[in-house]
């Protein structure tokens, strides 16, 4: 009976034992249940601020813009044009007698409202030309002051002063003192671009007159010899210009023109140790363009 009483005991305490784990399951899944549907809630309550947090930003935003768009609208005409002619006058008050570090500045600014202004703008131009003209012949500045000089009225002749083949020739003409190999690199180098830049701008007649292109066919093949290899290459290009100019004149046996040849493709192949590597490869790759033309 002992026994009977033990093992019914056992049973009645594994059935006690199994109902209240039921019963705390189903409690438990009550109170998760409960659980869900707040978070649910919470999160629906989290969703709804988000929307209507990102809807605030969202018409922030466009109200935003829409003010940007109208100051800008209703100011723009009175800054580009008032606001401009104030800053234009002080930059060419200081071009007269520039400090070192505004005369290496200046010409680029003039160069940078040359390109916005565009073409038939001569009277811009005309302002410019007398003030960057004075430092380019100043023995007083420096020959980097004095090479952004030439450079920026190169770039705003050729910008501002379309047609008019008188100004680009003049600032050809401040371009030959430094075709010499006794001007510095800085000076040289861009003497020769700002040169053939206007030159591609001319009618090739004026460029093979005789004495023109006699001239300058000697200038720039000196200067092929240059220490500069920027130099050497400005030289080139300059070269190759000249040659396209006889080509569309149908002039094809200038004395001379084997010489010269026979020199760029000497540059086209240039293997000289006292070039270095890079130098030799940028060469190299400019002289044989220039000898195709040349040739």
């Amino acid at each position: 009976m002992s026994e009977r009483r033990f093992d019914v005991g056992i049973h009645i305490h594994d059935m006690s034992t199994k109902k209240g784990r039921g019963s705390n399951k189903k409690r438990g899944g009550q109170r998760a249940d409960a659980y869900d549907s707040e978070e649910g809630s919470c999160n629906e309550s989290v969703a709804s601020n988000d929307t209507s947090d990102s809807t605030r930003s969202k018409t922030s935003r466009v109200s935003e813009d829409t003010t940007q768009e109208d100051l800008l609208e209703r100011y723009l005409e009175e800054l580009t044009e008032k606001r401009f002619d104030g800053i234009y006058n002080n930059v060419l008050q200081i071009a007269r007698r520039p400090s070192e570090d505004e005369g290496r500045i200046i010409p680029r600014i003039f160069g940078i409202v040359g390109l916005m202004l565009g073409p038939h703008s001569d009277e811009y131009f005309a302002k410019v030309e007398s003030v960057l003209e004075p430092l380019v012949k100043s023995n007083i500045q420096s020959d980097i002051v004095r090479a952004q000089a030439l450079e920026g009225l190169g770039v705003v002749c050729f910008t501002c002063s379309t047609g008019d083949e008188e100004n680009a020739q003049n600032i050809m003409g401040l371009c030959d003192p430094f075709f010499n190999n006794s001007a510095t690199p800085v000076l040289a180098k861009l003497a020769l671009e700002t040169w053939g830049c206007l030159a591609s701008t001319l009618d090739s007649t004026y460029l093979i007159e005789e004495g023109f292109l006699d001239t300058h066919l000697t200038l720039f093949l000196e200067l092929t010899n240059n220490a500069d290899v920027d130099v050497r290459s400005a030289a080139g290009e300059n070269l190759a210009l000249l040659f396209e100019a006889m080509h569309q004149n149908h002039i094809d046996n200038y004395e001379g023109a084997g010489d010269i040849a026979s020199k760029l493709l000497e540059l086209s192949k240039e293997s000289s140790k006292k070039f270095s590597k890079k130098d030799r490869k940028e060469q190299h790759s400019v002289f044989r363009d220039v000898y195709n033309t040349v040739a």
